[in-house]
C-alpha cells in the first residue's frame, strides 16, 4: 500500500463481521411472525390475539435491527494528525501522534511473515483505541493496524532516539532498553554482543552470536515494539565493528 499523503484522511464505518447474519435472522423472524398474523386475522373467526401479536413480532425485529446497526457502528478517522473513533451511542475517543501514547500488538497472524491483525493505542488518562485489520468500505485497499503503526511509531522515534543518545533507559513496557543492555523478562544481554529479536507464537526471542534465546514476555505486553524493533537496529548500526 503506498504511503498516505499528508492531507489524506482514512475515514469510514465498520461492523462486526456478524452483524448482517444476525440482523438477517432477526426480521427473518419478525417476517415469519407476521405472516403467523396475517394467517391468523385471515380466518373466518380471526385470532385477533395472535394475529395482532405476530404483526407486533415484525415491528420489534424491525426495532431491533435498527439498534444493532446503531449500536454495533463503528467510525473511524486515521489521519496525520491523529485517530477518532465513535462507537454506536458513546462518545468519539481521540488520541493524537504528537501527544504521549503506546502502541500495543493485540494479535499477529501466525504466517511466516507476521503482519497485525489487530492492535491497541492507549494514554496515561485511560483512552483507548482498539483497531482491527477491517475493510473498510471507502477505503478497502487501506490495512488499518498497519497504518496506525505507522504513524504512532513515526511520532515516537525522535523522542526514544534522543533518551538513547542521552544514555537513558527507555521503556516498552516488559522491556527496558538502553545503549549497553536489553532487558526482556528474566533475560538480559549485552548490546555490544549484537541483538536481533524474533516473535515465536507471539513470545520474543532474542538472538545473540548465532543462538536464539526463548523468553516468557509476550508481545501483547510490550509498549511500542516497532519502535524497540528500530532502536535497537540503531543501536547495533552505531556499535564499532568487534
Amino acid at each position: 500500500m503506498a504511503k498516505p499523503g499528508r492531507k489524506q484522511l482514512i475515514k469510514g464505518t465498520t461492523r462486526p463481521g456478524w452483524f448482517t447474519a444476525v440482523a438477517v435472522l432477526v426480521v427473518l423472524a419478525g417476517v415469519a411472525g407476521a405472516f403467523v398474523g396475517y394467517d391468523a386475522l385471515s380466518k373466518p373467526q380471526p385470532n385477533t390475539t395472535l394475529g395482532y401479536g405476530g404483526m407486533a413480532a415484525l415491528a420489534a425485529a424491525i426495532a431491533v435491527a435498527l439498534l444493532l446497526s446503531v449500536v454495533t457502528k463503528q467510525e473511524l478517522e486515521v489521519g496525520t494528525k491523529g485517530i477518532k473513533v465513535k462507537k454506536g451511542f458513546g462518545q468519539p475517543v481521540e488520541i493524537s501522534w504528537s501527544e504521549p501514547h503506546d502502541y500495543y500488538y493485540l494479535a499477529v497472524s501466525g504466517a511466516s511473515t507476521p503482519s497485525v491483525e489487530s492492535a491497541s493505542l492507549r494514554t496515561a488518562d485511560g483512552r483507548r483505541i482498539d483497531v482491527t485489520d477491517v475493510k473498510l468500505p471507502e477505503h478497502p485497499e487501506a490495512r488499518i493496524p498497519a497504518l496506525v503503526e505507522q504513524y504512532s511509531t513515526s511520532a515516537k522515534l525522535s523522542k526514544i532516539r534522543e533518551q538513547l543518545d542521552a544514555d537513558e533507559d527507555v521503556d516498552f513496557g516488559a522491556v527496558r532498553l538502553n545503549r549497553e543492555r536489553i532487558k526482556i523478562g528474566a533475560v538480559s544481554q549485552p548490546m555490544k554482543d549484537g541483538i536481533v529479536l524474533q516473535l515465536d507464537r507471539g513470545l520474543i526471542r532474542v538472538g545473540c552470536a548465532g543462538k536464539w534465546t526463548a523468553t516468557k514476555v509476550s508481545v501483547r505486553d510490550v509498549a511500542n515494539y516497532p519502535c524497540l524493533l528500530r532502536a535497537v537496529g540503531q543501536i547495533s548500526q552505531a556499535l564499532p565493528p568487534s
